[in-house]
């Protein structure tokens, strides 16, 4: 197994914060749940991950989401596993400088 992760910068804000792109939560204990990581403060604002259809599959404004190993997407809505294929994440974040930045990707999710 592997992990894959995305470097992104925040403009003017030296605050990289990592993304997957991929996870697998097939109960192996591996990738199990899709976390965000970041080496430097960050300020959450908002991130959503969509399915296909544009409907919200998990949505968190909470701070300590960000690098918190008890908190992630398990590739479920309201206890359903979601299928297998890409999803799109929006995130909004303020880093040091306080400006306030919008990302978006995509996620692959894995069975």
């Amino acid at each position: 197994s592997d992990t894959v992760l995305i470097d992104f910068n925040l403009p003017d804000c030296s605050c990289p914060i990592f993304i997957p792109n991929a996870f697998s939560p097939n109960n192996d204990l591996i990738n199990d749940e899709l976390h965000l990581l970041n080496t430097l403060g960050v300020d959450l604002k908002d991130f959503r991950i969509y399915n296909r259809w544009g409907e919200i599959v998990f949505r968190s404004d909470d701070v300590g989401i960000v690098n918190n190993p008890a908190f992630g997407w398990d590739g479920r809505l309201n206890g359903v596993e979601q299928e297998m294929g890409t999803y799109v994440y929006q995130l909004s974040a303020t880093g040091g400088s306080g400006t306030t930045v919008q990302l978006q990707g995509n996620i692959t999710l894995v069975r």
